[in-house]
């Protein structure tokens, strides 16, 4: 499947958490799910650090704002921890603090693969960014997907 194929979901409505908490409960312990966080900053303390909360798989991804969702967030994070499922994160300790100064559940160490330590065990001199790195494995295509995601930002007036 490439880049453009996947398909990107935002959370807005009661329907669109319902298909995303549905999506969710389709993984199985076995499976691999990819969380991220977007936050207001480095600054943990402050209020509405944790912004959204990014959930996918090889096919799809579920955007989720954590202000007007945060209890899907919640229920989706205590699904996560509790199915033990295996999760893969890129600067995993940056999310992981995000999530617990949210308040949330949290995939315990030994399930977390995070992909910025083991790009730097491949080769400690290049860029580790998440975009780098992706074109790096999956080429240029993966590094388009920002341009992607501008555009959709741009079309529904989200920031």
């Amino acid at each position: 499947m490439s880049l453009a194929e996947m398909k990107v979901h935002y959370v807005e409505t009661v329907k669109d958490a319902e298909d995303f908490l549905r999506w969710l409960g389709e993984r199985r312990p076995e499976s691999t799910i990819a969380i991220d966080t977007e936050t207001s900053g480095l600054q943990w303390w402050t209020p509405h650090f944790l912004r959204m909360v990014q959930f996918g798989d090889s096919e799809q991804g579920w955007s989720v704002p954590f202000k007007w969702w945060g209890g899907v967030v919640k229920q989706a994070m205590d699904y996560v921890v509790k199915s033990d499922m295996r999760v893969v994160m890129h600067n995993a300790k940056f999310d992981m603090h995000a999530l617990e100064s949210a308040g949330l559940s949290l995939p315990d160490w030994r399930r977390v693969e995070d992909t910025v330590v083991l790009d730097h065990l491949l080769d400690s001199g290049r860029p580790h960014s998440l975009k780098e790195v992706a074109a790096r494995l999956f080429g240029q295509e993966a590094k388009a997907g920002q341009a992607l995601l501008k555009q959709d930002m741009q079309k529904h007036g989200w920031t």
